[in-house]
């Protein structure tokens, strides 16, 4: 039994790993909000209690609300390098309809911050322009 639901819920992963790099294909500069509003209109599980937080400077946030599901699916695209992050203007988060109320994190700081910080970012099919180190990204269970 609990092969099975390991099995389905490996396949849910890839599901929307698919859905997630089919949407930004066709639209570019995707947010995390455009994210989980594709995946709820078409029945899934976007929102949960998990968040994507930079592995390489804590407290620095990318999103938070994600299912595991879609942290997963996340975390499949960008490691296989079928997405990649981008830095985005707040604006984008406001226009979508959903911004964090965290200050924003300016920089990578050597040992992170001491409270949670926002890092807006969007999606895209290109690597950014300016070559740095591999942004690693972890999960954070609120």
């Amino acid at each position: 039994m609990s092969q099975q639901c390991h099995t389905d819920d490996v396949a849910i992963v890839e599901r929307m790993a698919n859905v997630v790099f089919d949407l930004v294909r066709e639209r570019d500069y995707i947010t995390f909000v455009e994210i989980q509003n594709h995946l709820t209109k078409r029945g899934l599980p976007a929102a949960g209690d998990h968040a994507m937080e930079l592995t390489n400077c804590p407290n620095v946030f990318l999103w938070i609300g994600l299912s595991p599901e879609l942290l997963a699916a996340i975390k499949l695209v960008l490691d296989s390098r079928r997405l990649f992050i981008h830095p985005a203007s707040v604006f984008s988060y406001f226009v979508d309809g959903r911004v964090l109320t965290w200050p924003i994190a300016k920089s990578k700081r050597k040992g992170g911050y001491t409270k949670p910080r926002w890092l807006p970012v969007c999606f895209r099919t290109v690597p950014p322009r300016h070559r740095t180190r591999k942004t690693e990204v972890g999960e954070h269970v609120a």
